[in-house]
């Protein structure tokens, strides 16, 4: 009989953080032992924001802490796998939250430099107060 899973994105919504934690690990846990090696970089970092909330940190802070639980889980799974596969999603994971942390700063950054050319804008057409 298959499992059937929670959805993490809807138990984070609701505030379920542990829970979601929980699916995000089972999740991660049921494509290694399936051989499905692309979808494990995705959860893995989802795993990171749905950690973050629970601790109130950003994304890229709580990598030790996901580190814990994703091995935590593998050891209790009693599952075989290739640990260079998890280690490769982890770091994978963790590149991604820190581009993302990238991007975001440079989008916070292009609108403030617009705001700030809009003011500029402003001053000229309309002369200073």
């Amino acid at each position: 009989m298959e499992r059937e899973y929670l959805d993490p994105v809807d138990l984070m919504l609701e505030g379920r953080l542990k829970e979601a934690e929980k699916e995000y690990l089972q999740l991660y846990l049921d494509a290694l032992q399936g051989g499905d090696h692309f979808i494990g970089v995705d959860l893995v970092t989802q795993l990171h924001f749905c950690i973050a909330r629970q601790e109130g940190q950003p994304p890229e802070d709580v990598t030790s802490r996901v580190r814990e639980a994703v091995l935590r889980a593998l050891d209790s799974g009693r599952l075989s796998v290739d640990r260079r596969i998890v280690e490769d999603d982890l770091a994978a994971a963790r590149s991604g939250v820190l581009e993302g942390k990238k991007r975001a700063e440079r989008s916070v950054e292009r609108v403030d430099e617009e705001k700030e050319r809009g003011r500029q804008e402003t001053v000229e057409v309309y002369g200073p107060d």
